[in-house]
């Protein structure tokens, strides 16, 4: 089994990225050698040279302490003194560089090292330190781009599943996504949704609540670690509570991803009697990647239908052109992506939309529409809009009913054959972002650049999600028929949605 590339360590819900010792010794360009690893893999938190007989003042605990031996002592009593201070300051490992106080590594540190099972590597002469120190501090920059992005696809998975499952959708996927059990009740404590091991959390909400405070709450307790997170603001606007609880606290970014979840509950639980409300146009922004413009107000009526359109054509005449068909679309909420413009746009209002943005492109724009849905399904009609728009003729619009695979997954009949029969291989993908993964990597025709730009993720992740699928399925996808069996599951359980 291969290493690990990273590890989180968590201290009273600060995450620190940290590079395992082995990372660093697989590193050729370091040439790093190993004289003790002992037990384990330590991880290094930074990579720090110092000199000094006794640098634990300087160490904060979880370095490499990585020196030449200028002011190491030359008795082994001295040199075994230096390695339990080290150990005492709690740094992950010592590196000793040869070549210029010492040949070699002295006997009397490795014999210290070996009996306190701190692990010693030496550093050649023509290793500089501040390589390994640079080293450290990429793969730690990367590491945190990492998170961020993960943090950010969790939030992508939230907004998506608000407007697939309502409030009960966002409880499962944050539980979920947590590693917790998670609990929401109105302002009269009935309770809405509940998922993970939530069992104990309404106790400890009244318990909370019982003992004066209304704000948001964060508590430790001998069964583990409570969050309490208002919805709504007091006293008027006050909602309901929801509640998280599990054995560590929240990092930063998990953090981040509650308040998310927060939010979206709050958007579908503040809205008005028989109508879908702006709140409910707000997620469905959200889910199509939606920038920051202020929200439209819609006025859709309770049931009623409404298409995705994607268009596309040159930067400079798109947005504009965008903006123009509004005019004529009181109802159209707009989304800006990078390389293409995407609008929901009430079923009424379709054609004169279209016929306005083809105005404005000209013989270069292409413009794709999707089925008429209600507004909680648009959403997965999303990638439908964007094969159409691929589709079309330039200076064009193409439904994406005209097409020949989607008009004909349009057949109940033959959706619902084609959904059954692929269920068994795609319920383990339910909900997760494998399944919004396999269905860009499909739409894509298996483009890993362009399936990493439409997720918004790095490659690397699409490559092992796409091999998790494949686990999960059994399938390849480098099999024609195992792709083209994947493809049909995915467009027949979209249309099923």
């Amino acid at each position: 089994m291969n290493a690990p590339e990273s590890a989180i360590s968590y201290n009273e819900g600060e995450t620190v990225e940290t590079v395992p010792l082995s990372w660093l010794l697989r590193r050729p360009a370091l040439g790093l050698r190993p004289l003790h690893l002992g037990e384990g893999d330590p991880d290094i938190t930074w990579a720090h040279a110092i000199e000094l007989d006794d640098p634990a003042p300087f160490l904060r605990g979880g370095e490499l302490v990585l020196t030449t031996g200028l002011r190491l002592p030359r008795a082994a009593t001295g040199q075994s003194a230096y390695v339990d201070r080290l150990v005492g300051a709690g740094a992950a490992a010592l590196g000793l560089g040869t070549g210029l106080r010492h040949a070699q590594v002295p006997a009397g540190v490795r014999r210290a090292c070996e009996a306190a099972d701190l692990p010693l590597v030496e550093v050649p002469l023509p290793t500089p330190f501040m390589a390994v120190s640079q080293a450290v501090a990429d793969r730690l920059g990367e590491l945190r781009r990492l998170r961020l992005t993960e943090t950010m696809d969790q939030q992508r998975a939230l907004s998506r599943a608000a407007v697939r499952g309502g409030v009960e959708g966002v409880v499962r996927t944050v539980a979920r996504q947590l590693g917790a059990g998670v609990y929401l009740c109105d302002r009269t404590w009935r309770e809405l949704a509940r998922a993970g091991a939530a069992r104990v959390l309404p106790e400890r909400l009244e318990a909370l609540l019982d003992s004066g405070r209304r704000g948001a709450v964060s508590e430790a307790s001998p069964t583990g670690w409570a969050e309490v997170q208002p919805v709504g603001e007091r006293p008027v606007g006050r909602l309901g509570w929801l509640v998280l609880g599990r054995a560590r606290p929240l990092s930063v970014p998990e953090r981040l991803v509650l308040t998310h979840a927060v939010s979206l509950v709050l958007l579908l639980l503040d809205r008005p009697e028989g109508t879908v409300p702006e709140a409910e146009a707000d997620l469905v922004r959200l889910l199509l990647d939606a920038t920051d413009h202020p929200p439209s107000a819609m006025a859709f009526g309770a049931g009623g239908a409404v298409c995705v359109l994607v268009a596309s054509g040159p930067r400079h005449r798109l947005f504009p052109a965008v903006e123009e068909a509004r005019r004529s679309a009181p109802h159209a909420v707009r989304a800006e992506v990078a390389a293409d413009a995407r609008m929901l746009v009430v079923d009424a209002e379709v054609e004169g939309v279209v016929t306005s943005l083809l105005e404005s492109l000209g013989t270069d724009g292409r413009v794709g529409i999707g089925p008429a849905v209600g507004v909680a399904e648009a959403a997965s009609t999303l990638t439908a809009a964007q094969r159409a728009c691929e589709a079309a003729d330039p200076g064009t619009a193409r439904r994406s009913t005209d097409l020949p695979v989607t008009a004909l997954l349009t057949q109940p009949e033959v959706r619902d054959a084609v959904a059954s029969s692929t269920a068994g291989l795609l319920s383990a993908l339910d909900g997760s972002d494998l399944e919004e993964s396999l269905a860009s990597f499909l739409a894509h025709h298996g483009s890993w650049d362009r399936t990493a730009a439409d997720l918004g993720v790095h490659r690397h992740t699409v490559r092992h999600r796409i091999r998790k699928v494949e686990e999960l399925t059994g399938l390849s996808l480098d099999d024609p028929e195992d792709r083209l069996l994947l493809h049909l599951g995915v467009l027949a359980s979209a249309g099923r949605r």
